[in-house]
């Protein structure tokens, strides 16, 4: 952040990541990179997924803040979600996987 100036107030609302134009990444550049690597990772392991997407990461990261205890309050305003019952979803999930252990 400091190598690129981001450390101040007025670049609050400049982007952390960009993409090779100094533009704010996009979902679909964010989508490529992780296919990218993904595929190049697959030649080496048989355990990574078919389909990895950003999205799987905002679950996985919703999930653990879950089990750490960060009220669901919390984590829909870290992922943006504009309705509670979009975030509920996790805190669901989290109860099945108790139960099946």
């Amino acid at each position: 952040m400091k190598e690129w100036n981001l450390t101040g107030i007025d670049a609050y609302d400049r982007p952390l990541f960009v993409n090779h134009q100094y533009k704010k990444m996009t979902r679909a550049g964010i989508a490529y990179i992780l296919k990218k690597y993904t595929d190049s990772a697959r030649k080496y392991s048989t355990t990574i997924p078919d389909k990895v997407t950003p999205h799987i990461f905002r679950h996985s990261k919703a999930m653990h803040m879950l089990q750490a205890g960060v009220s669901i309050i919390n984590i829909q305003d870290i992922l943006g979600h504009s309705d509670i019952i979009t975030t509920q979803r996790y805190a669901h999930a989290d109860m099945n996987m108790k139960r099946k252990a």
